[in-house]
């Protein structure tokens, strides 16, 4: 599930069959950006075009997300299914 933006978005639902999923995350132009997961406490990043990957361990199959974005932001997400 790739998506893109520079504003506040909702990830679309998605479904994971292992106990795992990775969060793949990349943004540029200065700011940060918080994504949470559920109800889980957000993971925020800065914008500095360092690539980032966060592992979440889940009990429900079912997950659903918002990105936020503090101050100027591109940024990119893809949340993969299992473990790299």
């Amino acid at each position: 599930m790739p998506m893109t933006g520079s504003a506040d978005a909702k990830l679309p639902r998605f479904s994971h069959d292992a106990p795992e999923y990775t969060i793949y995350l990349k943004c540029v132009g200065g700011g940060s950006v918080s994504v949470r997961m559920n109800d889980r406490k957000p993971n925020t990043w800065p914008c500095d075009g360092v690539p980032n990957r966060h592992v979440v361990i889940a009990d429900d199959p079912d997950e659903a997300g918002v990105v936020t974005v503090s101050g100027k932001a591109e940024w990119q997400i893809a949340v993969i299914n299992g473990t790299p």
